[in-house]
């Protein structure tokens, strides 16, 4: 089978298939699979192809042309007997079937869990509250300068500026304690193996980054704004956990029918989401890096909104009918 090219809807891509088995050329019509608003026409023989194509222009640019309406005995008996145009849906509903495997996923949960066994959360003496505190400078949005006098105190987002850009993804390695940890992993698993398993390593490496480090600076802005005495002193995944999750909630949102991310996400995980974040902010759960959650969701939400937005103006440009 050969592409020969895509229209905006199944309307006009059957009419244009029905008309390509009028002439004699075994054609099929499927659903795009990465824009499901686009329709593929296909023919079987490679040296249809070219007539194809032609036939295409010809019908994009009036497709309301009596020749291409009213195929005579498209209808009743295709004059190829390959067969008959139809518009079928291609089904991913299975995460299995995309043949991605969550390797960025299953990478951050290993970071994590070292980074844990690095840097222990009970320090048992002096010298290891010392090594804990150093290490946890290394890794902070900014060093905490514990003991320091307020006027020696750098001004904020100093480390960033002096380019040590690590600071923006670091912090959502390290964790509190083990509850705080496996809550994270857990999170991070459920929600990071559906969006890689189905768009891929490459999209979840770089939407993790970028949740990190939108999270991060959300949260030490929120610090630096209230005047907090150490506004970089916060850490975990959960920012990331939040922006994975308002990713994935988006593009539940926008999916199509039979589509991979249609219905995936309920509307009760949304709700038990929103919940939660809400009562971290009543502070009932202790100190809470609210400003990581709720900027971690917007940048995930925002994320797939755009790339929501990206596909429809792509598809519109792809095919533009007179």
């Amino acid at each position: 089978m050969r592409l020969v090219g895509v229209l905006p809807n199944p309307e006009l891509a059957t009419t244009f298939g029905q008309y390509l088995q009028s002439l004699g050329i075994a054609a099929r019509v499927d659903e795009a699979h990465q824009q499901p608003s686009l329709w593929e026409i296909w023919v079987r023989d490679e040296d249809q192809v070219a007539r194809s194509k032609n036939e295409l222009d010809r019908f994009v640019a009036n497709p309301r042309a009596s020749e291409f309406v009213a195929v005579p005995g498209a209808a009743t008996k295709p004059v190829n007997p390959y067969e008959p145009p139809q518009v079928t849906r291609v089904r991913f509903n299975s995460a299995a079937d995309t043949g991605h495997h969550p390797i960025v996923t299953l990478g951050l949960i290993l970071m994590c869990v070292v980074v844990a066994f690095a840097i222990p959360f009970e320090a048992k003496d002096d010298y290891e509250t010392h090594r804990q505190r150093n290490l946890h400078d290394q890794l902070l949005y900014e060093p905490a300068y514990i003991g320091v006098p307020l006027h020696l105190v750098p001004e904020p987002f100093s480390a960033i500026r002096a380019g040590q850009l690590w600071r923006l993804f670091t912090p959502s390695l390290m964790h509190g304690f083990w509850t705080h940890l496996i809550m994270n992993m857990m999170m991070l698993f459920a929600y990071g193996t559906v969006i890689e398993k189905r768009d891929g390593s490459l999209t979840m490496l770089l939407l993790c980054l970028f949740l990190a480090a939108f999270s991060n600076t959300a949260q030490y802005s929120v610090g630096v704004f209230w005047d907090r005495p150490f506004p970089s002193y916060f850490l975990g995944m959960s920012g990331v956990v939040f922006g994975l999750f308002g990713y994935a909630w988006i593009r539940t949102f926008y999916a199509r029918p039979n589509d991979a991310w249609d219905r995936l996400v309920t509307s009760q995980q949304v709700y038990f989401m929103l919940i939660y974040g809400l009562v971290c902010v009543t502070g009932i759960l202790g100190p809470v890096a609210n400003g990581a959650h709720f900027g971690g969701m917007f940048a995930g939400m925002l994320w797939a909104w755009l790339g929501a937005m990206y596909q429809k103006q792509a598809a519109r440009k792809k095919v533009a009918l007179k």
